[in-house]
């Protein structure tokens, strides 16, 4: 009997041996991808004072979505996360220097080269807009030489765009997209010729190719270009976004917009690219990838939680906010985060800057922004419920029923946290506030009952022109009579409604709802597959059954009815 446990027990542990053996070797390369560190010296060196008056005991937090103070803690934790973790390198998509001054390039620079001493793993990187601010291209590419340039078996060298690869199989193209003057974003046709060089003699030496690259190579949203202003490369720009799929490359990692998303083109000749965005690792969650690449390509998120608090000493952090970093950090930096973008967008909508924002040519609609940002600011900022006003009727539930419309009963404050809590929901990725949920409704009739209540005071004719230029945006032609009718203050607000509710809807629609693939773990083709591989995310919907189809199908009307019904109000 001994004899045969013994027999069985050997046979467990060989199996056990092969299995993780078998494990180990299911990907071919994996690579830990971190965004967007923005390492900040001055604010992670000194005492800074306050700046906010959100929270007290967050006061210290900067108008932004980032823990800044935070950097080198945060930075820290990743790289040791890294360095013990299964990958084989390590990627760095840009925006390694907070404000691009040379010493904190030095600093990054110094921290990278203590990883690559103790843990024995490459780092490869690339600039951001913000690494070469105040530093030239030619002297990112001296300081940052031993993680990538060194190893490089192509540059460019007009750009800080070069080519290593990586194991025996795959091959990193790491472009930069932020050179100045290069064209837009740095894309221009001769670094589209060299790279489509690149491509080809991947293909010529057997080489499986991605790439990285600071800003998005595609738009994640409807807009999305238009928000991210110069956030986005796009796929019209010198043909780079086709001769990168046609190059073979199937996924490129970029960073910049601070958000969780994957999305994917299809170039005219069947050659599909993922563009994989990962978020600033100084925002909450502290996100960063682990990227599989093998049969298929396995996408796992992953979130620093716990620091070293001793790197937040001597910062001019509350007592408190120290106490909650040691023992909740994924809560110490929720708050960090709302607190930052409450102070951005409480500060920045001010009548001041809105004018400044929307100032036109058109010198009409000028004057009438001139005697109306004011009051939309004081309408965004406003309660919701009429239990917090602070003036009698000033919350949007009192000006809904001046205005005849309705809002949903909630427990947010005004309109500025439902667009933080959306925003952020966008970043964190595989987000679902579908356009008929709460969220989506307090923004689109809020925005609508900001505008009624700013334009309460107009006149007939300056009416007729603000919504004559509204339509104008969105490219909608409306009979001239209609824009020459004024009516009522209820009947503006309708005729206002309808065209948030038209504009602001589809937009939202694919912001606060996460389209296949998923953002965040998902797993994806690899570059040998085919249609009929199976437990791979399909965006497509090739492999879905006929039944499959038909409740996709039958969800799509069930949500476009339910969305319509929301807001029929506007047409009783």
């Amino acid at each position: 009997m001994k004899k045969f446990l013994s027999v069985v027990l050997a046979f467990c542990l060989v199996f056990g041996m092969f299995a993780i053996t078998a494990s180990a070797t299911d990907g071919d390369l994996i690579v830990t991808v971190a965004n967007d560190i923005h390492y900040n010296s001055h604010y992670t060196s000194k005492n800074t004072g306050k700046h906010n008056s959100v929270n007290a005991d967050f006061a210290h937090v900067l108008s932004d979505d980032k823990m800044t103070h935070e950097g080198l803690a945060v930075i820290s934790a990743f790289l040791e996360a890294a360095g013990t973790n299964e990958s084989d390198y390590v990627i760095f998509p840009g925006d390694l220097a907070d404000r691009g001054i040379k010493e904190e390039a030095y600093k990054v620079a110094s921290m990278f080269r203590e990883f690559e001493a103790k843990y024995g793993k490459q780092i490869y990187v690339v600039p951001g807009n913000h690494d070469l601010m105040k530093t030239t291209v030619a002297e990112f590419r001296e300081i940052y030489a031993e993680f990538g340039y060194n190893e490089a078996i192509a540059s460019h060298s007009k750009t800080a765009s070069y080519v290593v690869d990586l194991k025996d199989n795959y091959r990193l193209i790491a472009i930069d997209s932020c050179t100045p003057g290069a064209g837009k974003h740095g894309i221009n046709a001769e670094l589209v010729s060299w790279l489509t060089q690149q491509c080809n003699q991947a293909k010529a030496d057997g080489k499986k190719v991605f790439a990285m690259m600071h800003h998005n190579l595609l738009e994640h949203f409807i807009l999305g270009s238009t928000i991210h202003s110069g956030g986005v490369v796009g796929t019209k720009v010198e043909g780079f976004a086709d001769a990168l799929a046609k190059g073979g490359v199937k996924y490129i990692f970029t960073g910049h917009t601070h958000d969780s998303d994957v999305t994917m083109y299809t170039a005219d000749d069947g050659s599909v690219i993922y563009d994989v965005v990962t978020p600033t690792l100084l925002t909450y969650t502290c996100p960063y990838r682990v990227v599989e690449f093998g049969k298929n390509v396995k996408i796992e998120t992953r979130h620093i939680d716990k620091i070293d608090t001793s790197y937040l000493n001597n910062l001019g952090i509350s007592e408190n906010a120290l106490k909650l970093a040691e023992s909740n950090f994924t809560e110490y930096s929720r708050i960090c985060t709302f607190v930052g973008l409450e102070a951005f967008f409480t500060n920045f909508l001010t009548g001041k800057n809105l004018k400044n924002l929307l100032k036109l040519e058109d010198e009409k609609m000028n004057a009438i922004i001139e005697k109306a940002a004011d009051k939309v600011c004081e309408a965004l900022k406003m309660p919701i419920e009429k239990a917090d006003e602070i003036e009698e009727g000033k919350s949007l539930e009192s000006l809904a029923e001046k205005y005849d419309t309705e809002i949903p009963d909630t427990d947010y404050k005004n309109l500025i946290d439902v667009a933080i809590h959306l925003y952020v929901a966008h970043n964190l990725g595989d987000e679902n506030y579908p356009t008929y949920s709460d969220e989506v409704v307090l923004i689109v009739r809020g925005v609508a009952i900001a505008l009624g209540y700013a334009l309460a005071d107009v006149t007939a004719e300056e009416y007729a022109t603000v919504m004559s230029f509204l339509f104008s945006l969105a490219d909608i032609k409306v009979p001239v009579d209609f824009l020459k009718y004024a009516g009522s203050g209820i009947k503006r607000m309708e005729g206002i409604e309808i065209y948030i509710t038209t504009v602001l809807v589809p937009f939202l629609g694919e912001f606060t709802v996460d389209n296949a693939p998923a953002d965040n773990n998902v797993t994806l083709p690899g570059y040998n597959y085919t249609a009929d591989d199976e437990d791979i995310a399909d965006p497509k919907g090739e492999n879905m059954t006929i039944w499959e189809k038909i409740t996709a199908f039958f969800n799509k009307i069930f949500d476009s009815l339910k969305t319509l019904f929301t807001f029929l109000p506007w047409v009783d």
